[in-house]
């Protein structure tokens, strides 16, 4: 699979099979997030794979498919993000990167999920022991489809870029 065939497979999972992530197969994903390009290289974004289905279920809480997943990854950094030139986060942006390779190289791998934006970062942080000064950037599933997952439709790829 090339990369843009990963990019044209991966899809927003919330429904998962039975089947567990192997090892090894977790591991090359969470290795492909330590290659992620980050500001001045500093690699200050962590990465915690949650496999134990308990955890897993506390985790769901908040959104039920949550607790179905075989994986959950939580992204985050420790201490202070500062901003860039730009006036963007570096820490958060650097966070993303992180997971869009992991995302990429799941799919890859037959594997899919979504990225949670509802969760309450507080219990999230206390649940898995983080420090206070711990930002928890985002979580996402990771498992094996249920079944087929229709597609939703994407605007037309031209309307969202521009050429000059």
């Amino acid at each position: 699979m090339t990369v843009y065939e990963a990019i044209e497979e991966r899809q927003s999972v919330r429904a998962f099979s039975d089947r567990k992530i192997p090892a090894d197969t977790l591991e090359r994903i969470l290795r492909a997030g330590t290659q992620a390009p980050t500001a001045r290289n500093e690699q200050a974004h962590r990465t915690i794979a949650v496999t134990d289905p308990a955890i897993i279920k506390q985790l769901g809480s908040a959104q039920a498919h949550i607790g179905t997943a075989p994986c959950v990854l939580v992204v985050y950094f420790d201490g202070d993000s500062r901003t860039m030139a730009c006036g963007q986060p570096a820490r958060v942006l650097d966070c993303s990167i992180c997971l869009s390779y992991m995302v990429l190289a799941a799919v890859e791998e037959g594997i899919q999920g979504c990225w949670i934006g509802g969760v309450e970062v507080e219990s999230v942080r206390k649940l898995l022991g983080l420090p206070e000064s711990a930002v928890i950037v985002a979580l996402h599933t990771l498992g094996y489809p249920a079944g087929d997952t229709p597609r939703r439709e994407k605007k037309e790829p031209s309307t969202l870029y521009d050429i000059v």
